[in-house]
């Protein structure tokens, strides 16, 4: 889109001469009585990049009141924030038509109609869109305004609505344009440690796609997001991707921000995903690695070799058809988003996996696992088939600070037992897990 020349003054063919100009419409101003009548010329604002086009649309809105016979209205800006590339007449049918641009400016005198029942704008329950202003950012990073005036001199034109019944004084609202500095998003995928048992190395994992904006600055306007992966196929499977975090919450939530579209497509090799939050609730995104997909997949076992091993989880533009980008969406425009991959560490366990503190393995963690600990410790109880499991605490020593610890967990509310724990897992402790069969499928 071009800037296009506008002639000062332009009559539709076709149509009565008829011409609202400045200088009429301020005699009407001073011959006749002004009243409120609820009329209010509306201009929102927008959130743009630099070399971004956007458009502003001028509206009329009037709860109660007479039909509008007229309006006239300048909009003023900062050249050297914006520039204005277009306008365009939005109003149907008018009897005359006037808009005018110039050096930082532009004003409009419109004629809807010269007698009631005839074209004129009704009172609506919604706004009327009156002008449209295309506009392209070209400033740095900053808050600028596109705001009603009456124009420059000498055609300057007053701001005033003309009805059946007299002239009306609008009240007017403009919302501020934000010209945002694109400084990128930060993509990570998290680094994973596997265990996986020797004798039965098939196994299953989560990891996390964080999403994050090392330097803030966008405050609450982010509006969704694409990204794109990849995968060994040959060692690993993935399962599924979901939601999780700060988007985990459908639409329809009574408490914003609420998902309104997740998309997650899986590929032999890699997967896409693209989510809308925004619209009505754009989230908040700072240096913090916020969690916003969850990913599981299945170690195939056939490629494991008791040893330890490291595959990557990395980020692909190439998934999809057409590709999705990797790119988090900012006031409609798309951010280009910086990548972290993931490693995933899978190392090899002797024994059975286990989950810590469910010492005598029924499946549950309670004050019986802290008796078992305690019966084994100082009456001579039975020996549990995982010590692993009831080494609560995780520090390496079998003593009675493990049922403490348990009790105090379980009855006080105390930090739970720490990893591998909730899922079975392993760790680089040492300690022997002979049989811990309580570990759900999967």
């Amino acid at each position: 889109m071009f800037p296009r020349p506008l002639t000062p003054a332009r009559g539709l063919p076709g149509r009565s001469a008829h011409r609202l100009g400045a200088g009429m419409l301020l005699a009407a101003a001073l011959s006749l009585p002004s009243f409120a009548g609820g009329y209010s010329l509306l201009m929102y604002g927008a959130d743009v990049f630099e070399d971004q086009e956007f458009t502003i649309v001028t509206r009329l809105a009037f709860s109660s009141g007479d039909e509008v016979l007229a309006y006239s209205f300048g909009v003023c800006y900062d050249e050297t924030a914006v520039q204005l590339q277009d306008l365009e007449l939005l109003t149907t049918n008018p009897d005359f038509v006037e808009l005018a641009q110039y050096s930082g400016a532009w004003t409009a005198n419109v004629i809807v109609g010269t007698l009631p029942g005839q074209g004129l704008l009704p009172m609506l329950a919604s706004a009327h869109s009156l002008v449209r202003a295309d506009y392209l950012a070209i400033g740095d990073e900053q808050t600028t305004t596109v705001e009603f005036c009456a124009g420059p001199p000498p055609d300057s034109v007053p701001i005033v609505i003309e009805t059946v019944g007299g002239l009306a004084t609008p009240t007017f609202f403009t919302g501020p344009v934000d010209i945002l500095d694109p400084m990128g998003f930060l993509f990570t995928i998290e680094d994973s440690e596997l265990y996986y048992s020797v004798g039965d190395p098939e196994r299953f994992f989560e990891t996390r796609m964080t999403l994050s904006e090392p330097d803030p600055g966008y405050e609450d306007h982010v509006q969704g997001f694409s990204a794109g992966g990849v995968h060994d196929p040959d060692l690993l499977e993935l399962l599924f991707g979901a939601p999780t975090g700060p988007i985990s919450y459908l639409g329809g939530s009574f408490f914003p921000p609420s998902l309104e579209f997740f998309s997650f497509e899986i590929a032999p090799d890699g997967w896409w995903v693209g989510v809308l939050f925004g619209g009505f609730n754009p989230i908040y995104f700072d240096a913090t690695l916020e969690p916003v997909v969850r990913l599981k997949y299945r170690v195939k076992p056939d490629l494991l070799t008791g040893q330890t091993e490291f595959t990557t989880l990395a980020f692909s533009e190439d998934q999809g058809s057409p590709p999705v980008p990797i790119v988090a969406v900012v006031g409609g425009t798309s951010i280009p988003g910086n990548v972290i991959d993931g490693t995933v560490t899978l190392l090899p366990f002797e024994g059975d996996l286990y989950n810590r503190g469910d010492c005598n393995v029924d499946g549950m963690i309670n004050v019986a696992d802290g008796m078992t600990i305690l019966s084994e410790l100082f009456s001579d109880g039975a020996t549990p088939t995982c010590r692993a499991a009831c080494d609560a605490n995780g520090d390496g020593v079998y003593d009675i600070a493990d049922p403490i610890s348990l009790f105090n967990y379980v009855l006080f509310g105390a930090a739970p037992p720490p990893s591998p724990f909730g899922t079975c897992g392993a760790d680089a402790l040492g300690w022997s897990c002979d049989m811990f069969d309580a570990c759900p499928a999967g």
